[in-house]
């Protein structure tokens, strides 16, 4: 068929195409069957990535009379154009395919073969490659000219009948006959006013519906014609809703959308579209698709077969387009290291020809058809190249110039016969490279082969065993037997050793012996058997056993003689090892128990510490697991233990292990216990003590107090005067009264002290006053001994807030020791200053005998004296020191002292900053 013109695409652009947002979609040949079919119309196109179009199906031809290939190579911007007369033809579209979404029913317009103007509708879809590059378009057409005609043919109508009321009114005989004049067998249409009055149906919609004929007349209204279908058609929608459905199909008709829906009726599939026109009402129109579902059906067929049979050829096998591969099997997958057949869609096959035979292949393709098979290397995606066969067939798909292409791999073939080649080069290799001694022999027991291994092993050169007797390699015991072994192989062919492993003993060159494996297999050559025996010197490995074994040994005995129990957790199995020593504390008889029951041991009490500790150490928080808790026995009874533990983690840091040893503490527990029990009854006698001598205060000293007293009023002759030899006696009476007043009141001091009544008085006091009052106290005595007291006392120091008598004691009680503890002639110095850190120091230095450090712990125990010549001086109780040491730390001060036998001491007291008055 010859044509005029080449044909024209134009834009309808009152009807704009509704843009769908898509993701791109990989390509693959299932979905490119899927595109095709989803949109298939009157004919079917497809583009590439740059929207020139590269395939239209014959029926373009069948519709317009045009020959498909004229579009071919031009893009969509080339060929659908204006429709705006006065545009110039040549002047591109803005198109929705620019956009790269999908896109439904643009109409467009083109003349035909014979001029005349064909109104059809476009769709499609984009398409992606597997790495979601844009490949093209792929899309149908539906031709819409009867449609069109249809509706002008309607308004005409129409505009014939302007004289009356509406075109409700038109009779059901005129709105046949007019249905009849705009009828086609495949198409039928219906038309509905704003109210939803029926005004005119042809008589393919009524035959479509042949229930509701009687109801299908101008001026009946929807809902009655839904109404009658829901009950007559038994519509399953509608079933026990019809008035909810009737409600939802009004809205659906009169509301109509852009897109179209099919139905099958009467033995056809119908599309049906539906539009609203300019005055208002709703077009519906039947457009007969059964041809459409039919071509759709048999393309799947053919396209399911054809990729079976693909799918199922044993080698490589693709479909090449223009030397794209446009469909490849599993088996080339595999062949080419692919995980998937889709992988190759839309590449270069000579992406997967080496380099030297690209151009064989580009140029010889064509006489390749004759030949069967030809030789080729290919390129695996790995980047292996293998050796393969290729063969080329002539194949046809939607017009185009394609081939298909087999290929097999020979590459295994080639590899075995040149492993053929070089086998026993190659045995010869590993015969010499192996650690193990390798011996060939054959029915006689003739050595034919002695491998470098063998020669290390037994010391013998190749030459010297080469075609001698294997007993040669045996102790004499062995050899004996092995003659006969032999024998009866050969002789009933059941073997006993061979493909067994055991262990022998071997004779080295020099007469010594060593234990060897032994592996002996045997291997069949012209009716003759070969022996092949493998051997390994496993001294050292026997002696590694046996220092393993006596380790062993050693680690049970350490375990069994150790007090300690030992535990090993291996927390992938949450299996627990538990020595002998635990099992007896447990009462467990397996060395083996779930973690879980090991938990379940610890004493409720102690258990949620227990685990504390435990966690903390899992999660490396300390360095090692410790905890003393109580462990129950499996008869109810408990015991204290101590358990230590440290855990093992691997690389990541993550514990695996943990290991650690269990020891039984209850005995000392107890004796803490005990310990303890003592340590309480010893403060509460002490507290009874000190309490007794307390309360005991007044009936001590009031008859001390009289006996003082009355023998000052006997010496003062208030009453007379006494006897010269009862003068002495007097006085004796007296001093020992004072003596043992001053001893029960340091006691008492002890013990308000000890047992929390003490207190103080504090009060303003100037230092140096302190001083010269203790000076004074004490100067007698020192006069008496031939001692000299001398001050230092620094200017301007703050006054005290403290205790007065308490300090004064306190000074006193040092001055006397001083006084006590050095000899005739001697110094004492009390010095009185101030520290860097702001603290006050008052220090009293004699040059007396001095005391060791041993000494100086002594004196400041209740009741402790250094024995020494010089106290005979003096007498004491062993309470001063004590008691200084307690008044001074009674003021929050500090006492030091240091001394140096035969030398002297110095006794320091240190008063807080927060003593000090300024």
């Amino acid at each position: 068929m010859t044509r005029s013109k080449e044909p024209i695409f134009a834009a309808d652009h009152t009807k704009r195409a509704a843009r769908i947002k898509m993701p791109p979609r990989p390509d693959s040949p299932e979905q490119r069957l899927h595109d095709i079919v989803s949109t298939v119309g009157d004919w079917i196109w497809e583009t590439n990535e740059i929207l020139e179009i590269t395939f239209i199906s014959d029926r373009f031809f069948e519709t317009t009379g045009l020959v498909p290939e004229v579009l071919i190579g031009k893009t969509i911007q080339q060929v659908v154009l204006s429709t705006d007369s006065s545009a110039p033809l040549d002047r591109p579209v803005v198109f929705t395919l620019d956009h790269r979404e999908p896109f439904h029913d643009v109409a467009c317009s083109l003349l035909s073969a014979d001029n005349k103007v064909l109104h059809f509708t476009l769709s499609g879809v984009p398409y992606y490659s597997t790495n979601n590059m844009f490949r093209g378009y792929r899309g149908a057409a539906h031709n819409i000219t009867p449609q069109l005609e249809s509706q002008q043919k309607y308004h005409s109508a129409r505009r014939s009948f302007t004289h009356q009321a509406g075109i409700a009114e038109v009779s059901r005989s005129d709105a046949l006959a007019y249905a009849a004049n705009v009828n086609g067998t495949n198409e039928a249409f219906v038309i509905y006013d704003q109210e939803g009055q029926l005004m005119a149906a042809s008589v393919g919609y009524a035959n479509l519906y042949p229930a509701l004929d009687d109801v299908i007349i101008p001026g009946a209204t929807l809902k009655d014609i839904l109404t009658e279908a829901a009950g007559r058609l038994n519509i399953k929608e509608a079933q026990g809703r019809t008035s909810q459905w009737v409600e939802e199909k009004i809205a659906e008709r009169l509301n109509p959308q852009p897109s179209h829906q099919e139905i099958f009726r009467g033995g056809r599939w119908w599309r049906i579209h539906e539009q609203r026109t300019r005055e208002g009402q709703v077009l519906s129109l039947h457009t007969d698709i059964t041809h459409i579902k039919e071509m759709e059906a048999t393309l799947m067929d053919s396209e399911t077969r054809y990729r079976k049979l693909v799918e199922m050829a044993p080698d490589l096998t693709c479909v090449v387009t223009d030397g794209i591969i446009t469909l490849m099997n599993s088996a080339g997958a595999e062949m080419l290291h692919a995980d998937e057949p889709s992988s190759f869609i839309g590449r270069s096959f000579n992406t997967y020809v080496h380099p030297d035979f690209r151009e064989v292949l580009r140029d010889e393709v064509e006489q390749l058809f004759d030949e069967k098979w030809m030789p080729i290397r290919l390129i695996r995606c790995d980047g292996v190249a293998i050796d393969a066969e290729l063969s080329v067939l002539p194949f046809s798909e939607r017009g185009l110039k394609t081939i298909m292409l087999v290929a097999r791999d020979t590459s295994e073939r080639k590899r075995a016969a040149e492993a053929l080649i070089n086998h026993d080069n190659q045995l010869q290799g590993v015969m010499e490279a192996v650690i193990d001694g390798i011996i060939t022999i054959d029915e006689k027991g003739i050595i034919q082969s002695f491998n470098p291994a063998a020669q290390k092993i037994f010391g013998y050169n190749r030459r010297e065993v080469i075609d001698k007797n294997i007993k040669m390699l045996m102790p004499e015991s062995f050899a004996v037997h092995h003659d006969e072994y032999l024998r009866r192989y050969s002789q009933s062919g059941t073997p006993s050793i061979i493909g067994q492993g055991r262990e022998v003993v071997g004779r080295r060159k020099n007469g010594s012996t060593f234990p060897l494996d032994l592996a002996v297999s045997v291997l069949k050559r012209s009716g003759k058997s070969l022996f092949i025996g493998v051997v390994r010197d496993i001294t050292e490995r026997k002696k590694a056993a046996l220092a393993l074994h006596e380790t062993k040994e050693r680690f049970e005995l350490a375990i069994s003689g150790a007090g300690e129990g030992i535990f090993d957790w291996n927390l992938h199995s949450d299996q627990l090892y538990i020595s002998a020593k635990i099992r007896d504390l447990t009462g467990y008889k397996n060395h083996q128990i779930k973690a879980i029951s090991w938990v379940r041991m610890i004493h409720a009490d102690d258990r949620g510490d227990y685990q504390y500790n435990l966690i903390r150490h899992l999660k490396g928080e300390t360095p090692t697991f410790f905890k003393e808790c109580r462990l129950m026995h499996k008869d109810g009874s408990f015991k204290w233990i101590r358990i230590s533990g440290m855990a093992l983690r691997d690389k990541a840091g993550w514990v695996y292990r943990m290991a650690g040893s269990v020891g039984d503490i209850t005995q000392r527990i107890e004796f803490q216990n005990q310990l303890i029990d003592a340590k309480e009854r010893a403060e509460i006698a002490s507290r009874v003590k000190t309490e007794f001598l307390a309360n005991m205060s007044h009936e001590l000293r009031t008859p001390l107090n009289a006996i003082i007293g009355f023998s000052d009023v006997m010496l003062s002759g208030l009453f007379g005067t006494v006897a010269p030899r009862y003068h002495e006696y007097i006085e004796n009476i007296r001093d020992s009264g004072a003596h043992l007043l001053a001893v029960i009141n340091d006691i008492l001091d002890v013990s308000r002290i000890e047992a929390g009544r003490m207190e103080l008085y504090p009060e303003r006091i100037s230092i140096t006053d302190l001083i010269e009052a203790s000076i004074r106290l004490i100067r007698d005595r020192a006069n008496e001994a031939n001692l000299g007291i001398k001050t230092k006392i620094a200017p301007n120091l703050p006054d005290l807030l403290v205790d007065g008598q308490r300090i004064k004691q306190v000074l006193l009680n040092i001055l006397s020791n001083s006084v006590k503890f050095t000899p005739e002639k001697g110094k004492i110095v009390i010095e009185a200053r101030l520290k860097p850190s702001g603290e006050l120091v008052i220090a009293i230095t004699d040059t007396g005998i001095g005391m060791s450090q041993s000494d100086i712990a002594t004196a400041l125990t209740p009741f402790g004296q250094v024995d020494s010549k010089m106290n005979r001086k003096f007498e004491g109780t062993g309470l001063g020191l004590p008691l200084t040491k307690s008044f001074v730390e009674l003021h929050d001060c500090k006492l030091e002292i240091k001394s140096e036998c035969d030398k002297g001491t110095t006794v320091s007291v240190i008063f807080p900053r927060a003593r000090l008055l300024t």
